[in-house]
């Protein structure tokens, strides 16, 4: 099967195609169980990609993802069979294995127990569950790591719209190579934060793209195998006696655990923030960045950052077919993408697109230096970024320009103190500000 690759920087400007969408009003993406829950049977490519900051969350977002530069691994591939290999003597291993560069990993969907559909994802097992309207992690699990959740992971809720959100406690118990226990616990926060436009390195675009945020604060304790049994033991026996209100009730027994541990020196809490990025007609996400912190959550330290682009086409090819409900509306939303730049072309909606509202970025926010401003102009518009201090002194401006297409402007703020800061941008008759802060 053809793997789409992404083989070097891509810069598009797309006139047409811009002046022809931003002129029309879209319905919203909802995230639907049958539409969106995991299939048994599905197969996924993503490829990984050099991170890039997802930007403000909000109406009408600009995500420029049409410079994506792939990660390259470097990975062991075997090509002959070892049968009848004498491993007594000296062998040429690279008859057998070479070595690939490898930037694509497949996702697998497949059924494990009833009722529970698993996903292996480069060398880990997650274990779903569909309860009703949503979507539960049960086990997780790994060459040298298995946690089981007594109270699982809730990872969505169906319908799920731009503005829609939840929390959820989970806690599990596992081992690490089988001979330490593990115990861990935390707390989902899932945000619908964001909708907006995307543009994708062939240079087509995705309108009505829906953002999801999930934060999660975790806790991983280790101790031996024995000990773990113990403390099962005694909270088992505590939570059956009903003794205190923060003993039995499992979240505020975290929420004591997380102080502890935000006030230790030793042992810190971790943050996961994981994105994903939906379009209509398909069931998993396009992009998805994926960034860990340690500290406290107001001054975390940014531990790691990956990136992953799950190609549109790729995924017509992997699952769509079998996928009848989404391949209908993806085959309606290319129909009527064809019309809006059918019409573009013949000029007949030529002047209404800068009437409705601009689409724009603004990342990272909070920065440690400058900031990157990206507009999709569908027009040739008169556009302008200036920077202003809390008490209302301009500290730069662009200069007045007129653009059409995807405007970048680098905004400098590495000279400027901590604190922070207001963003104009002017595009047209139309005014949009952010608050920025310099950390």
């Amino acid at each position: 099967m053809k793997r789409f690759h992404i083989n070097k920087k891509i810069h598009v400007g797309l006139c047409i195609g811009l002046t022809a969408i931003s002129s029309t009003v879209f319905s919203q993406t909802v995230l639907e169980s049958k539409l969106n829950r995991p299939r048994s049977g599905d197969n996924l490519w993503k490829q990984e990609v050099r991170f890039k900051d997802p930007g403000r969350s909000g109406k009408n977002v600009l995500w420029d993802f049409s410079a994506l530069e792939p990660v390259v691994h470097q990975e062991n591939k075997q090509i002959g069979s070892f049968d009848g290999v004498d491993w007594t003597k000296p062998v040429d291993i690279s008859m057998y294995v070479k070595v690939v560069d490898e930037t694509h990993r497949k996702v697998t969907f497949f059924d494990s127990d009833p009722g529970i559909v698993s996903a292996l994802d480069n060398g880990a097992i997650y274990r779903y569950n569909d309860r009703g309207d949503s979507i539960l992690i049960w086990e997780y699990e790994t060459p040298s790591t298995r946690i089981s959740y007594d109270r699982p992971q809730t990872w969505m809720k169906f319908p799920f719209a731009y503005g829609d959100s939840f929390s959820s406690h989970y806690n599990g118990e596992g081992t690490l190579y089988e001979q330490t226990g593990m115990i861990s616990s935390g707390i989902l926060a899932v945000e619908a934060d964001a909708y907006g436009m995307m543009i994708l390195p062939d240079k087509d675009t995705l309108e009505n793209v829906l953002r999801v945020r999930i934060l999660q604060t975790h806790i991983d304790e280790r101790m031996p195998v024995g000990v773990l049994k113990e403390k099962m033991e005694i909270q088992e026996n505590s939570l059956a006696g009903k003794t205190t209100e923060k003993e039995a009730d499992p979240v505020k027994a975290f929420e004591l655990t997380l102080a502890k541990a935000t006030a230790s020196e030793d042992k810190k809490p971790l943050y996961t923030e994981t994105i994903r990025w939906y379009a209509t007609g398909y069931r998993y996400p396009v992009f998805e960045t994926i960034r860990s912190f340690t500290g406290e959550s107001e001054k975390a330290s940014l531990e790691n950052s990956r990136a992953f682009f799950y190609h549109p086409e790729e995924q017509q090819n992997d699952y769509l077919e079998q996928d009848r409900e989404n391949l209908a509306l993806l085959e309606t939303a290319k129909a009527e993408k064809m019309k809006r730049l059918k019409a573009g072309e013949t000029g007949a909606i030529s002047t209404g697109g800068i009437e409705q509202a601009i689409r724009y970025n603004v990342y990272p926010n909070p920065s440690p230096g400058d900031i990157e401003v990206e507009i999709a102009l569908p027009e040739e518009t008169t556009v302008e970024v200036a920077l202003y201090s809390i008490s209302g002194s301009l500290l730069y401006r662009s200069g007045s320009a007129t653009y059409s297409g995807i405007y970048h402007k680098n905004v400098p703020l590495q000279k400027q103190p901590r604190g922070n800061y207001i963003l104009q941008i002017r595009c047209g008759e139309k005014s949009y500000s952010e608050k920025i802060t310099r950390k």
